[in-house]
């Protein structure tokens, strides 16, 4: 039987209120919030005592609290556009837009320190500022290790952290329905999370200046719910012997997933509480959402749940929208508007490139206009993203490829709002300098996180062999030489040498490069023959910017030889070693052998016809 899984839901206490409180330095004590135009979107802890709450108008906040700082979101297309200023005075809802990617690097850096701290866990993250955390990997290790370094004694949490016994996990921790059992297993898990809790929520504190709220259960539903039960800066767990008196009296607004119109539904019905659902008839609930949406209800208002944590870090798309509180037919303003949409998707492209080395192949156009008596109606046109340049298109090339499509479409004018999406990401290109051999080999590995595959190995030392001066004049030649240095070669004349038993050469043989020699061919040009022919099936058999391993291996592996191959196909097709008789018969050249070994051809027979026949 698996253990039992235990899941952290870490969300962020007032989480745009701390970014601009940190890089302003404004005190916690002090009542502050965020505003985008005249509405607040953020409130501290402070301002909230003063009776503040969200999406109150900044002039009513006022009244109730006249010490109230406001930080206005950062804008684009202004003057300054930095949003360091307190309060409105400065901002112009006509020419700006408001812009979160202050809010989004924050959120980077602390899922980049989840991940350096509990490296074993599985993190997904849900929003902006929240994550859910599997860390029941974690859990089955310390547990072992507290019972190794207790000689197999009962396993109590608390190893790493230095804390005894169940309790010992605490650091401000509430526990619903009452103290853990010592003899629960699941509590004894559910403990050990607590304290895994304690130590990422301190690393975010300490190495970041944020705080944070957590909740510990045994699937993600409780977990969530725990979480906002005690904020903030507190940790809350539920054993599984308190879900029953937890959901009983829980407002259905407060589960996810049971608002907007299921939860109209549900409140028609005379069910405001998840107890009052789980205790509602069942055959009315099946007769209003069906037999599978009812199951799915009741597990839920039951706290059941067995949803996976899965990691989802990477957006599939990029959205900059405006819109227009008076429709406009201005076709320049509807280009400046492009260019400060496109100021916005350059950054979030450039940080994604950064994070993740990818780029988005498709620009998409969202446009609501071409309304009579005030309706319109939403439309889209997508094309190719522009070129990029170093690591994103131009905001100028966005604008442009944006124009180009709102002309192409239909119904525009008058336009009450715009918006422009990236998506279709793919591995971004390696630079020149990597070379088509490093992409190559680079494989899937291209596409995950981290930094970008190193440059090809530099070029050798001068040689005064013509030869060699030909190779460091080509790009990428030493990295060739080091990258074909054994593969196995056919040739007219070749030399075998045993190899030691084991070595790795199949079949006992080994032929160097220097063993080939093709009749008025010289041999830095059959070198370069043989390279084509192992560069042109590797990237024809990928099939794609990241081919697959095994193809890989397949293709560069050194191939066996075979002492009793016929080679009369392959003298047929080398023409600079081979001569035609008047009567138009081929003869074999006199220093062939049919009974010599040969190179395992397989799929290059084609691409080996083209290669000589060019040689000609």
């Amino acid at each position: 039987m698996a253990a039992a899984r235990v899941i952290l839901h870490i969300d962020l206490d007032c989480f745009y209120c701390q970014v601009e409180q940190k890089r302003l330095g404004i005190p916690a004590s002090v009542p502050c919030a965020v505003q985008q135009w005249e509405g607040l979107i953020a409130v501290n802890y402070a301002a909230r005592a003063a009776g503040i709450t969200r999406h109150m108008r900044v002039k009513e906040a006022r009244q109730h609290c006249p010490d109230l700082k406001t930080v206005h979101v950062q804008t684009l297309g202004g003057s300054d556009g930095n949003g360091e200023e307190f309060g409105p005075a400065n901002r112009d809802k006509a020419t700006e837009k408001a812009c979160l990617e202050r809010y989004r690097r924050a959120s980077v850096e602390i899922i980049g320190l989840l991940h350096r701290s509990a490296s074993k866990a599985v993190i997904e993250k849900a929003s902006i500022d929240e994550v859910y955390i599997d860390v029941t990997a974690l859990v089955d290790e310390e547990l072992q290790e507290r019972a190794a370094a207790e000689g197999g004694g009962p396993r109590r949490p608390g190893l790493r952290d230095g804390t005894e016994g169940l309790h010992g996990f605490a650091w401000g921790s509430v526990v619903v329905g009452g103290p853990l059992d010592e003899g629960s297993e699941v509590d004894q898990r559910l403990a050990c999370g607590a304290a895994i809790a304690c130590r990422l929520r301190g690393a975010v504190r300490e190495q970041l200046g944020f705080t944070c709220s957590a909740g510990i259960a045994g699937n993600k539903l409780l977990a969530k719910i725990a979480s906002a039960m005690n904020k903030p800066n507190q940790q809350t767990l539920v054993p599984s012997r308190a879900v029953p008196s937890l959901m009983s009296d829980l407002p259905l607004k407060k589960l996810r997933n049971f608002g907007g119109k299921l939860g109209q539904e549900l409140e028609a019905l005379g069910c405001t509480t998840a107890g009052e659902v789980a205790r509602h008839p069942r055959a009315v609930l099946e007769a209003r959402f069906g037999m599978q949406r009812t199951a799915w209800m009741l597990q839920a208002v039951n706290g059941i749940s067995d949803e996976p944590v899965q990691v989802k870090e990477k957006v599939k798309s990029m959205l900059a929208a405006k819109s227009f509180d008076a429709a406009t037919s201005d076709v320049a303003a509807i280009k400046r508007w492009f260019r400060v949409l496109g100021e916005e998707l350059c950054d979030r492209m450039l940080n994604d490139y950064a994070e993740h080395h990818r780029h988005p192949r498709t620009l998409s156009l969202s446009y609501r206009g071409g309304g009579n008596g005030g309706y319109a109606t939403d439309r889209s046109k997508a094309g190719p993203m522009p070129r990029f340049g170093k690591d994103s298109p131009s905001i100028e090339a966005i604008a442009d490829a944006a124009m180009a499509l709102f002309q192409k479409a239909t119904e525009t004018l008058p336009c009450t709002r715009l918006a422009l999406s990236a998506h279709d990401f793919a591995p971004a290109a390696l630079t020149e300098q990597q070379g088509a051999i490093t992409r190559f080999f680079a494989g899937p590995a291209a596409s995950a996180p981290g930094p970008s595959v190193s440059p090809l190995p530099s070029t050798p030392a001068p040689s005064s062999s013509p030869s060699a001066s030909r190779a460091q004049n080509q790009p990428g030649r030493a990295a060739f030489d080091k990258l074909f240095k054994g593969v196995r070669k056919s040739s007219l004349r070749q030399t075998s040498t045993e190899q030691p038993s084991g070595s790795g050469n199949m079949h006992g043989k080994h032929i160097q490069p220097a063993d080939i020699c093709l009749d008025g061919v010289d041999i830095e040009r059959q070198r370069r023959i043989l390279q084509d022919i192992r560069v042109q099936q590797a990237f024809a058999a990928r099939g794609s910017d990241h081919p697959d391993e095994q193809q890989a291996s397949d293709i560069l592996t050194p191939q066996p030889l075979h002492q009793k191959r016929d080679q009369q196909e392959l003298q047929r097709q080398m023409k600079s070693t081979s001569t035609t008789d008047r009567s138009g018969t081929k003869a074999t050249h006199p220093n062939m052998s049919s009974k010599r070994p040969r190179l395992e051809l397989s799929k290059t027979q084609p691409k080996l016809t083209s290669l000589f026949g060019r040689l000609k």
